[in-house]
């Protein structure tokens, strides 16, 4: 029988943050070292070195190729990964418990005494200028780009994590290396152990392989308040010869910190997150437009996304659209109905479970607040706080975050078939059109 993981915390010397999720029910430990700076932290015109700096630390220390660090990886039955986020770069991996010491070892060459080879850059480099090509023919990761751009202009958060061809173009070994001083530091550093490891054992390995982490200063990045962008806009990303649209409506969120944070998401959650939800039954089941429709929060430290996206047929992109902006301006008007509020609480209640069913995802629940700056018990009262939300609340929740008449429409498809059609449809000649591959 599976027994349930014991939580433990403690600073570490330097002043990292340890998390441990012990449970020995299997020989396996997952680990995750995360560092509060992402892409937010990028310097001015240099738009993609936080990620550029985390590809090339997963190409090994100074003693290691990456050929070599492939071999030992699989040598120890472990994988490795790297993420960038926004406000993180995390480094994830799994491994056998009998060999956690080794891959603490050789993570801690990585973060320690990176090389930053100039062949390493040159290679990530061209892979990254290569992404970004590829994106022109990713439509709904294009449509996303061009929504983010309208919502956040002159904002960190309208930034791609990618960079641009230029900006990548103009990263310099030196920048690579001053950004790593200043970001990989153990006062902002958050490392977290769940399965076959206690917090003793935890502690011994980061001290005796990460103690020579410069302590540094506590780096926070500072976010600009969100400015609200009036009026309805859209972008047509023109590619014609498209039969089926990519569909992204957006307004400005909420954000980690909202007092209407547990009442948005439940709002949300009985708009258009399940199957019976009004937007969902609207457009997938009654209309047919899209097989995938949903709306979306994402949470940052200011306001972030709320987003409804979709992907009806060319021919049926803008009913769709009319039909979306409908459902959209009824929800704050009117609110949701009491008996779909009452599903949404009971969804989300019902699906906490699979959230915290593993050590791995109940470390997950403590781990990301704490890289956000948040308590790390910032989710342990899920369910008694979702439980509570009135309908009152929820309805006032999203009167107001959410502003139909401020929205902005991304859209793949025909540009000259779309743009006069859009002016008439949101009632404004704030409607562009782009190229695929614009930068």
């Amino acid at each position: 029988m599976t027994q349930a993981s014991r939580h433990t915390a403690f600073p570490l010397l330097g002043g990292a943050r340890v998390l441990v999720e012990e449970s020995h029910d299997l020989p396996l430990v997952d680990l995750s070292f995360g560092f509060r700076s992402g892409s937010l932290a990028d310097p001015p015109d240099r738009e993609g070195a936080t990620r550029l700096m985390a590809r090339i630390l997963r190409s090994g220390g100074r003693g290691s190729s990456p050929a070599q660090v492939e071999d030992r990886l699989a040598d120890l039955g472990a994988r490795l990964s790297i993420q960038v986020g926004q406000g993180s770069v995390t480094l994830n991996a799994s491994v056998l418990s009998r060999n956690l010491e080794p891959l603490i070892a050789m993570i801690a060459d990585m973060l320690l005494e990176p090389a930053f080879r100039p062949k390493d850059l040159a290679r990530e480099r061209r892979s990254t200028l290569a992404g970004i090509t590829q994106l022109v023919d990713e439509d709904r990761r294009l449509a996303g780009r061009h929504l983010y751009r309208m919502l956040y202009p002159d904002h960190p958060y309208g930034r791609g994590m990618l960079g641009t061809r230029r900006s990548v173009r103009a990263i310099q070994r030196e920048d690579l290396v001053a950004h790593w001083r200043s970001t990989l530091t153990s006062r902002n550093l958050v490392v977290g152990m769940a399965g076959d490891v206690d917090a003793t054992e935890a502690e011994r390995l980061l001290r005796t392989h990460l103690g020579g982490l410069p302590r540094g200063p506590r780096t926070p990045i500072d976010v600009p308040a969100v400015p609200h962008v009036r009026g309805r806009r859209a972008r047509v990303i023109h590619k014609p010869e498209r039969g089926q649209s990519q569909l992204l409506i957006g307004t400005h969120g909420t954000h980690f910190r909202d007092p209407q944070l547990f009442p948005l998401m439940l709002a949300n959650t009985a708009f258009g997150e399940t199957f019976s939800s009004p937007l969902v039954n609207r457009i997938r089941k009654q209309e047919g437009f899209s097989y995938g429709v949903g709306s979306r929060i994402s949470l940052s430290q200011k306001r972030g996304l709320f987003s409804i996206s979709s992907f009806p047929s060319a021919e049926d992109a803008l009913e769709c659209l009319r039909i979306e902006l409908e459902l959209l301006e009824a929800w704050t008007e009117r609110g949701c109905p009491a008996a779909g509020l009452r599903f949404a609480k009971g969804y989300l209640v019902g699906a906490r479970g699979m959230e915290i069913d593993t050590p791995e995802k109940c470390l997950d629940q403590r781990f990301g607040p704490a890289l956000a700056g948040l308590p790390e018990s910032f989710w342990d009262d899920y369910i008694p706080r979702v439980r509570a939300v009135t309908k009152v609340e929820a309805d006032a929740a999203v009167r107001a975050r959410i502003h139909p008449k401020d929205a902005a429409v991304a859209i793949v498809g025909d540009a000259e078939k779309l743009v006069p059609a859009l002016m008439e449809l949101l009632g404004t000649d704030d409607v562009t059109r782009h190229a695929p591959d614009e930068s």
